[in-house]
């Protein structure tokens, strides 16, 4: 089996459950990898950015991230205290899967883990497109 070094969890902040995030710290220790936690909130279109900047300043986007990071932070807190190496990070863009991609080569990760989107309904049956678009793109294993 491959050594992993480098483990990319990819977390949606707004499901319920996280089951990768135990599953991507299990492996993470197994292989002694360091685990980097990722989150990508869909950003605005650029006309509506300008168009909602002056009347909603930068402080609300910086509000939803802070809320997001505490929630995410308390997931994570358990893993930490088992000693995972745990990095988290926030990013805004408007295509999940190239800021996913991004990250993938920017840091060298050797895996991806990420929860499938829709899994309920036919939601069972079909991939999300960033999930497709992941699988056939990117430069590491998926899982």
């Amino acid at each position: 089996m491959k050594q992993f070094r480098k483990i990319l969890l990819v977390l949606d902040p707004e499901a319920q459950q996280q089951p990768a995030l135990e599953r991507a710290s299990e492996l993470a220790r197994l292989h002694g990898a360091s685990l980097h936690v990722l989150t990508v909130l869909e950003d605005l279109p650029l006309e509506l950015k300008i168009l909602l900047s002056a009347a909603y300043p930068r402080q609300l986007r910086e509000r939803i991230e802070l809320q997001q990071r505490t929630r995410i932070e308390a997931w994570l807190a358990p893993l930490r205290e088992q000693g995972t190496d745990l990095h988290l990070d926030i990013q805004w863009h408007r295509v999940a899967f190239l800021a996913i991609i991004r990250e993938v080569l920017r840091h060298d990760h050797d895996l991806l883990i990420k929860t499938t989107e829709g899994t309920t309904g036919a939601g069972v049956f079909l991939f999300h497109p960033t999930d497709r678009h992941l699988m056939r793109k990117c430069p590491c294993p998926v899982w």
